[in-house]
């Protein structure tokens, strides 16, 4: 009787105790989560132990996943258990203005002392700046960062001023500053490259009165609750220079364009993440934009003809990753890419070019790897302004490569003390610095000159022009030279002389050869009359003054900064000695032995 007992107790009785105590349990469970705050400490803790229950039921995912990213993202910015954020429109301005208000009444209320405790000079990434296109000096500049807004400076950075002020989301992703209105700029927001410490977007930022102010475009405004993302990452941003309300926008959900200012948009081209977008210099109607095509997707290169309204795909690779542009400026028909080749396991970089305006493309230069596996998030690239061939590529390291070549030459920060470097970007050669002293007694390094050679549009200034024949250098007049010289540091344009060897009346940048028209630059005070003392006729000598000779000072006479020959002229009245350097040597005294080489960062 006892066995049947224990039979029956094992087979019916345990079961239906163990089917009523899993029922009781989830009756309770069911019960709990009906009546605790999912908002509350016990609630969370309980979401948080389901979550992981349900995590080991499906079992764990592989880690990395770019989809991970975005749903971590959305995890932190929702209520706990919804899939979609369902905060208000503007809900970070509105509580922003809460929280200053609040402050204000605290501060009427009680005065409370503050004292700054850090971070120190600490920057951070800083993925857009501006040149104020009103600044003839060059010293202004705006400066977006993508954790702590807009910042001026108008001294080169000595020194830099927030002008964003309390905006609502301070990760500036791009600017840029209209060429019809320099009044004008507008900043987007959001870093969207796929870096985990990434900050979110919220629209794009305007300002109409030269970057003192700055507002959001409440038609770019993130409204999470109807899915309106749009400019939740502003990539890129390009203005006509003919109006500054036509506007165009690369960001992670497509291009947009705007008429109006950026009052209203439309969507010109969907697709993934639009990471860059140039116009052609001189044409705004050409344009081209590139699209991230990671986690699977091919990365793609895309043309417009009719300022940004209608787009072709010219280029597809479905091995590459991110992908930034440049257009020459000479030959506007081509255009290069840098790509970051192979988005998984091992990372090259390459150089892809277009001959015909992004027709065909050709890669080329995959040997150096600037990118260092990082091109998804450091890649940029810049064509030299004189030379269509000749390219600066950056990522982890920087490099000058010219297309074509298998040679590249790392530039990176490997120079201290660099004082006026000069770039020969138009020729066969590469560059060179000079530093000027009043004595040879005097300590050369402490009076170094800081000189800046502007070319382009609006800069010219008279330069004396001398002829050679022989030993002998002859004056022959002032002539215009499409150049500015400046001393930085004294803010005065000086004086300049040249040697006009083909005997044109003209100073000739593009005779590449060593006997081109070199350029002497004097530290003196420009003068549009002409120096009297630089108007003169002498005799190149071939002396080398290897030691300093006490009590006296020299002059340079039609000496040129870029010198090929023994072919100073010395004469013992005041003036300026000239310090010149190569590359693996500095020469602290007048040396007219020197091989023709420049600084090798050029």
């Amino acid at each position: 009787m006892k066995r049947k007992l224990l039979k029956y107790t094992q087979h019916v009785v345990m079961p239906a105790l163990l089917l009523t105590t899993l029922a009781f349990v989830n009756t309770q469970q069911k019960r709990m989560s009906e009546k605790i705050n999912p908002q509350t400490p016990e609630g969370m803790r309980l979401a948080t132990i389901q979550k992981k229950l349900n995590k080991r039921a499906k079992g764990y995912g592989k880690p990395d996943k770019p989809d991970e990213f975005n749903k971590f993202q959305l995890a932190i910015r929702s209520k706990i258990g919804e899939e979609k954020n369902s905060y208000e429109p503007g809900d970070v301005q509105h509580e922003l203005q809460k929280a200053q208000q609040r402050a204000y009444k605290t501060v009427r209320s009680k005065q409370a002392a503050w004292a700054g405790h850090g971070p120190g000079n600490l920057g951070g990434r800083t993925r857009a700046i501006v040149v104020d296109k009103s600044d003839t000096k060059n010293k202004t500049w705006f400066a977006g960062s993508v954790g702590g807004g807009i910042w001026k400076t108008t001294n080169s950075g000595a020194s830099w001023t927030n002008v964003s002020g309390d905006i609502a989301n301070i990760a500036i992703s791009s600017m840029v500053q209209s060429t019809s209105n320099p009044d004008v700029l507008y900043a987007g927001t959001g870093e969207g490259f796929g870096n985990v410490d990434a900050i979110y977007g919220n629209g794009i930022l305007k300002s109409t009165d030269h970057g003192a102010t700055w507002a959001f475009l409440p038609s770019t405004v993130v409204d999470n609750s109807i899915g309106f993302v749009d400019f939740e990452f502003v990539n890129r941003i390009i203005v006509d220079p003919s109006s500054a309300n036509t506007v165009v926008a690369a960001t992670n959900n497509g291009i947009y364009r705007s008429t109006d200012g950026g009052a209203n948009w439309s969507q010109v081209l969907a697709g993934g993440r639009m990471q860059h977008i140039v116009a052609t210099p001189g044409n705004f109607m050409v344009q081209y934009a590139a699209e991230n095509g990671d986690s699977g997707a091919a990365s793609n290169i895309h043309k417009s003809v009719n300022g940004g309204v209608n787009w072709s795909t010219v280029y597809t690779n479905s091995a590459s990753g991110r992908i930034e542009l440049a257009v020459a400026r000479n030959n506007t028909n081509i255009v290069y890419a840098a790509v970051q080749d192979g988005n998984t396991g091992s990372v090259t970089s390459h150089v892809y070019r277009s001959d015909d305006a992004g027709t065909t493309w050709n890669p080329s230069l995959g040997s150096a790897d600037w990118l260092s596996s990082q091109g998804w998030y450091d890649n940029a690239i810049a064509v030299d302004p004189f030379d269509d061939s000749r390219l600066l590529v950056g990522g982890v390291d920087l490099y000058k490569l010219e297309f074509g070549s298998t040679s590249t030459q790392y530039i990176s920060n490997r120079v201290l003390n660099t004082d006026l470097l000069y770039s020969n970007l138009g020729g066969s050669e590469l560059g060179g610095m000079l530093l000027t002293a009043s004595d040879w007694n005097h300590d050369i390094v402490a009076t170094k000159k800081h000189i800046q050679v502007k070319f382009g549009a609006g800069f010219s200034q008279k330069a004396h022009r001398f002829t050679r024949s022989g030993n002998t250098a002859t004056y022959k007049d002032l002539v215009d030279v499409p150049f500015e010289v400046w001393d930085v540091e004294a803010d005065t344009m000086l004086n300049v002389s040249f040697r006009d060897y083909n005997n044109d009346g003209a100073w000739n940048p593009d005779n590449v050869s060593r006997l081109f028209d070199y350029v002497f630059i004097s530290n003196s005070e420009y003068n549009p009359a002409g120096k009297p003392e630089m108007m003169v006729s002498g005799t190149y000598s071939s002396d080398e003054l290897n030691t300093p000779r006490a009590g006296l000072q020299y002059k340079l006479q039609n000496a040129f900064w870029v010198l090929t020959r023994n072919a100073f002229s010395v004469a013992q009245i005041e003036g300026s000695i000239i310090d010149i350097s190569a590359p693996y040597t500095t020469y602290d005294r007048e040396d007219t032995r020197i091989s023709y080489w420049f600084h090798n960062v050029g």
